[in-house]
C-alpha cells in the first residue's frame, strides 16, 4: 500500500551519514592551513614585514632606554599627585591586580586577531588580515615607544613605586654596559615614567577593537577593563597620574593619524602569488571559513 511504501522510503537513523569528528577536525585544519597561506602571502610583502620586524627592534631599543633611565634615576621623595591623594595605595602583595587587567586587554587583542585564521570577518567590510592588523599595531606602538623613550630620558622623575623609594632595600639600578644592553629589569624599573607603557600597549589594543570588532559588548567590557587598569596603575603607585593622562591622548592621536593616511588595502598580486583566484573579489569573499555542520531532518 501507499502507507507501507512511504514508511519504507523513510531512511533509518543509523543509515544517515553524519560528519565524523575526524572529518570535522580535518576540515578545520584545512581552513586554518589555507588561511595561514593567505596570511603569509600578505606578510611577505616588504611594506608589511619590515615595519613588523622593525617593531621588535624598536622594543629592544625602548627597553634599553628604560634601563638607562633606571641608571640615572635618583631615589627621592614622591611628587605630589592628585591621583595619589584620591586613590588609596595598594600594598606590595596586591600590585599584581593591575597586571591581571593588563593581561586581559592585551591578551584579548591577540586572540581577536587570531580569529583571522578561522575565517572570521572583522569590521564592516570584513576585508582585513592578521598580518595587516599586526602591522597597524606594530607601527602605532613603535611610534609611541619612540616618543615615550625621548620623553622620559630627558627628565628624570622620582619613581613613586615602593622599590624606588629612598628606604627601599630592593633598589638595584643597572651597573655598566652589560646591564644596559642585555640585562633588562622588566618588572622593577625606575625613572621610565612619562608616559605609561602599560597604557601604551593596552590603549593601542583597545583601539584595534574599536576599529575592527563588530561586537559592542566586547568593546564596552574592554573599555571598562582599561579604565580599571588606569586607576589600578595609579593605586599601585607604578605611575603618576600625568603618565596616564599623557598616554590617554597621545596613543589615540598616533592611531588616528595612521588610520587617516593608511588603509588595509591588499593588492591582488599579493594573493595571486599564493595561488588565490581573487579577480573581482574582496578578501572577505576568498578567505576560507569554517562552515557550521548541517543537520539532516527526517520527515
Amino acid at each position: 500500500s501507499a502507507a507501507v511504501a512511504a514508511a519504507a522510503a523513510v531512511p533509518n537513523r543509523s543509515e544517515i551519514s553524519h560528519p565524523t569528528k575526524k572529518a570535522t577536525c580535518q576540515g578545520v585544519l584545512d581552513v586554518i592551513r589555507k588561511n595561514m597561506l593567505l596570511e603569509w602571502a600578505i606578510f611577505r610583502q616588504r611594506n608589511v614585514w619590515i615595519p613588523t620586524i622593525g617593531f621588535g627592534l624598536l622594543q629592544y631599543v625602548h627597553k634599553m632606554f628604560a634601563t638607562l633611565a633606571y641608571m640615572v634615576h635618583e631615589q627621592r621623595p614622591v611628587l605630589k599627585d592628585l591621583g595619589f591623594i584620591v586613590l588609596p595605595a595598594l600594598s606590595k602583595d596586591d600590585q599584581y591586580i593591575s597586571e591581571v587587567f593588563w593581561g586581559i586587554v592585551f591578551g584579548s587583542m591577540w586572540i581577536f586577531m587570531a580569529l583571522n585564521f578561522i575565517g572570521y570577518r572583522h569590521g564592516r567590510t570584513g576585508a582585513t588580515s592578521f598580518a595587516l592588523m599586526l602591522k597597524r599595531y606594530a607601527i602605532v606602538v613603535g611610534v609611541a615607544a619612540c616618543l615615550r623613550s625621548a620623553t622620559f630620558i630627558v627628565t628624570s622623575l622620582p619613581g613613586p613605586n615602593y622599590h624606588c623609594q629612598p628606604d627601599s632595600t630592593s633598589y638595584r639600578p643597572p651597573d655598566g654596559a652589560y646591564d644596559v644592553f642585555l640585562n633588562f629589569n622588566l618588572l622593577e624599573g625606575c625613572g621610565d615614567l612619562v608616559f605609561s607603557s602599560h597604557m601604551m600597549y593596552t590603549i593601542s589594543a583597545l583601539l584595534m577593537f574599536f576599529k575592527y570588532c563588530r561586537w559592542a559588548i566586547v568593546k564596552v567590557l574592554l573599555t571598562i577593563c582599561e579604565l580599571c587598569l588606569a586607576l589600578l596603575i595609579i593605586a599601585a603607585r607604578k605611575h603618576y597620574t600625568v603618565d596616564i593622562v599623557v598616554a590617554a591622548y597621545t596613543i589615540p592621536m598616533i592611531f588616528w593619524i595612521y588610520d587617516r593616511y593608511h588603509s588595509d588595502y591588499i593588492p591582488e598580486n599579493w594573493l595571486l602569488r599564493a595561488g588565490f583566484a581573487v579577480t573581482g573579489q574582496k578578501l572577505s569573499q576568498i578567505r576560507p571559513k569554517i562552515k557550521p555542520l548541517t543537520t539532516i531532518e527526517v520527515v
